[in-house]
Parts: structure tokens; C-alpha cells; sequence
């Protein structure tokens, strides 16, 4: 690998056989495996038109130190020799004018912008949290489903009486967020942004509140009786005032078991995995009258309503089931 070539005249063997030149250019060719280097030497060639500015300038330096009082440039010698005074060395108007109109050129154009180091400070607010937002029974509803504030009052009232550890989240944090689970269904991730902690502490708030607030509102659910249930009858049951309670079963996906028993008393052919199943009852208003307890996926439709002993708190002459057609 040849890395350079050059051109020699006559006169350059003078005093130098032909094979010596050739022997001194074997250091000019590289083996077939080298690398060449690439910090190479940069070869800055220099503009020759500066150079000579600055040679100018510099002259033109030289002749404004050894004028005299007159403007008058003297040779180099008498620039030595002349005596140091302040004639001597005091500039020429025409210089004093060149200096102010340079220096007013030098200026920034907006001369009345003052550095101040409390105009350059910034008034960084706290972030409000997602409870401090929600200030409305609408925005309240449509995170968490709760119908109102006041309710959510409540609500935090009997369970601070029986959650003792709080944590980084206040009571009302919590329930909010475990509600907004229900509702939305949004990821731990999602969930963790929105109130300031990990996901996996949102997660085990999830898992511990849920107990408490079943606990808590399981009293809630009654069965009504008939007569209330007609005076709230809807107009589109017209033909059926006799429906009691509308029933029906969902089933939620869970986690494959372990226990192979309890893995084949959870699998649904229905779904095609392991679920748990519960019976529903709302009456014909819209309201939840009644919740079974919770079942293997396995489990039939009839088996569950034959165990629930829901039969029972009806009356046989009056009251009727509405129920889909697979049940």
C-alpha cells in the first residue's frame, strides 16, 4: 500500500546514486496488512491575506505611538529617542472620536436591561394531586362512581375507624383509588402516576381495601319489598309489573390456581378459563337487591340459584323472575 508519491528533478541525485533514492523510499510504502494511523498531522496553511492585515495593522500601530504632537510619524530611530511626556503620548482628536464611535458600537442596543438576580428566578408551584382536582360530585362520578362528596365522606369516616395504618396516601386517597380500580379498570402503572406512589404499593392498596369496604357496605344491599318496588316500576316494564328481581350470573377471570381440585372446580367451558362466578338480583328501578355468594366457573347457572334459597323471599302468586335465556 503506497501512502505518498514524489517527484524528484535532476538535480536532486546530485551527490546520490539512483539506488540509494530508491533504498530511502522504501519508507513510504506499508505492508499489505498495516493499518494507517488516522491522527495524521493536520497542515494548517495560513491565509496569506491576514497575514498581511495583521502585518499592517501592526505598522500602522507602530506609526500612531511615534507620531508627535503634530501627526507627524517619525522614522524608528527618533521614535526612540524621543523623551517620554505627555505630549508625547497623548492621542490626536480624530483617535479620541474613532475610540467613542467604536465603543458605541461595542454597547448593547437595549441599555436599560438591568441583571437582577430576582427577575431570573422562578416561582415553581406545587402540582395539585388527583383528589385536590376532583372538587365536584360530576368529576367524582366519573373517576370513582361514587354519586357525591358527601357520600365519599362517609365512607371515609367508618373506614379510618377501622384501617389503622395509613401510609404515604391519606384515607380518602386510598378509597379513592380503589374505587377508580372498579370503575375505570386502569393499570397499576396508569394508577401510580395519578396519585404519586409505586404500582406495587397501588396494588396492595387495592387488595387491602377492597375487604374493608365489602365489610362496609354488604349492609347496604336489601331486598325490597313488593309494594316499593312497584312505585318505583318503569314505564318501559309495562306488561310486566309482576317482575320481582332481574337475575343474572358474571364470571371474572382469575389467576390459574395451583390445587389441581381447585383448578378444575374455576375452569369454564363458557369462557374457556379460570373464573369465579356470582349470581346477581336488581330490581326492575336499577337498584342491586341481592349477591350470591362466590362460586367455581364450573359451577351451572341453576345450581347456584338452587343454593342461594332466593326463592323463598318471594311470594309465589305475585311476584315473578326475569332471567335470560341461557339461565
Amino acid at each position: 500500500m503506497r501512502i505518498c508519491s514524489l517527484h524528484f528533478k535532476d538535480e536532486d541525485y546530485k551527490g546520490y546514486s539512483k539506488g540509494q533514492w530508491k533504498s530511502g523510499l522504501k519508507s513510504f510504502y506499508l505492508k499489505n496488512d498495516a493499518v494507517p494511523s488516522l491522527n495524521l498531522p493536520v497542515v494548517v496553511v495560513e491565509d496569506t491575506s491576514k497575514r498581511s492585515l495583521r502585518l499592517t495593522n501592526r505598522n500602522l500601530l507602530k506609526s500612531v505611538v511615534c507620531a508627535g504632537p503634530s501627526g507627524i510619524s517619525t522614522s524608528n530611530e527618533d521614535c526612540i529617542e524621543l523623551p517620554i511626556s505627555e505630549e508625547n503620548i497623548a492621542p490626536r482628536p480624530d483617535e479620541i472620536e474613532a475610540a467613542e464611535i467604536l465603543m458605541e458600537e461595542l454597547q448593547p442596543k437595549n441599555r436599560n436591561f438591568k441583571f437582577s438576580e430576582v427577575a431570573v428566578q422562578v416561582n415553581t408551584s406545587r402540582m395539585k394531586t388527583i383528589c385536590e382536582l376532583i372538587d365536584c360530585d360530576s368529576k367524582l362520578n366519573s373517576l370513582t362512581g361514587l354519586p357525591s362528596l358527601k357520600l365519599l365522606d362517609e365512607i371515609v369516616i367508618v373506614v379510618a375507624s377501622k384501617q389503622i395504618r395509613t401510609g404515604r396516601l391519606t384515607t380518602k386517597e386510598k378509597i379513592m383509588l380503589c374505587f377508580c380500580k372498579l370503575k375505570t379498570n386502569l393499570t397499576y402503572v396508569i394508577l401510580s402516576m395519578l396519585f404519586g406512589v409505586t404500582s406495587q404499593t397501588c396494588k396492595n392498596i387495592v387488595f387491602n381495601t377492597i375487604p374493608i369496604l365489602a365489610s362496609i357496605l354488604k349492609n347496604c344491599i336489601k331486598f325490597p319489598a313488593s309494594s316499593e318496588i312497584q312505585k318505583n316500576m318503569p314505564i318501559c316494564f309495562k306488561g310486566f309489573e309482576s317482575t320481582r328481581i332481574i337475575l343474572d350470573c358474571t364470571e371474572i377471570i382469575i389467576q390459574k390456581p395451583k390445587c389441581l381440585c381447585c383448578r378444575i372446580r374455576c375452569y369454564s367451558q363458557y369462557k374457556s378459563n379460570n373464573t369465579i362466578k356470582f349470581m346477581t338480583g336488581v330490581s326492575p328501578g336499577g337498584l342491586i337487591t341481592y349477591v350470591s355468594k362466590c362460586y367455581g366457573g364450573r359451577t351451572s347457572d341453576k345450581a347456584i340459584f338452587e343454593q342461594s334459597g332466593l326463592i323463598k323471599q318471594l311470594e309465589m302468586s305475585k311476584d315473578a323472575i326475569m332471567v335470560d335465556k341461557g339461565f
